[in-house]
């Protein structure tokens, strides 16, 4: 960012991120969730994702020991990260179309008109409902992750232990998530 960097600034930019990752992650959600209709499978494909979800955040967690000049996250680590997913994403992304399985394809009995179907869509009260209540949540999320880091640094001034209680918590949450499969497995989440 600008040195002087507005609240517009990282409003709009945050709103970009977010809708892109959301793009990206409704898209690999409903994939994941096609590759098996049996439900131990379908749990399983969740709990690799937030396996390696962990791990990813653990890799960033761990990064300012590899960027930067000192121990923190700062912009230095930041910069590198961004850079990092730029490069890295189309790569993954062309992996995955590659080598992941399609999954079952549905096709519509009957061509379906798009303008029809946006329509109906849009005036279905509880979608309306739903996305009013995402919006806010999505909001409140991305705010959260955006600032997370600027309230851990700045305010608490604890900037130089951010990496030691990132690094801890993602290893209790990657040890943690065979214990609740092994709790789904026995009482079903349904």
């Amino acid at each position: 960012p600008p040195q002087q960097a507005s609240l517009n600034y990282l409003v709009i930019w945050i709103s970009i991120v977010t809708a892109g990752w959301t793009i990206l992650d409704v898209a690999y959600t409903a994939w994941s969730a096609e590759l098996t209709h049996d439900y131990d499978g379908r749990s399983r494909i969740a709990f690799i994702r937030q396996f390696f979800s962990n791990a990813g955040l653990s890799c960033l967690a761990l990064a300012p020991f590899a960027v930067s000049r000192t121990d923190e996250m700062d912009f230095d680590v930041l910069h590198a990260a961004a850079w990092f997913s730029l490069l890295a994403m189309p790569l993954v992304v062309t992996l995955t179309l590659v080598k992941v399985p399609r999954g079952d394809s549905h096709v519509p009995t009957e061509s379906a008109n798009p303008l029809r179907s946006l329509m109906r869509t849009l005036s279905n009260r509880p979608f309306q409902w739903f996305c009013g209540y995402s919006f806010a949540v999505y909001l409140a999320m991305g705010s959260a992750g955006a600032l997370f880091f600027l309230f851990f640094s700045s305010y608490l001034k604890l900037g130089h232990h951010f990496t030691l209680v990132t690094v801890n918590s993602m290893a209790w949450a990657i040890a943690s998530i065979p214990v609740w499969n092994r709790v789904i497995e026995r009482t079903s989440k349904r």
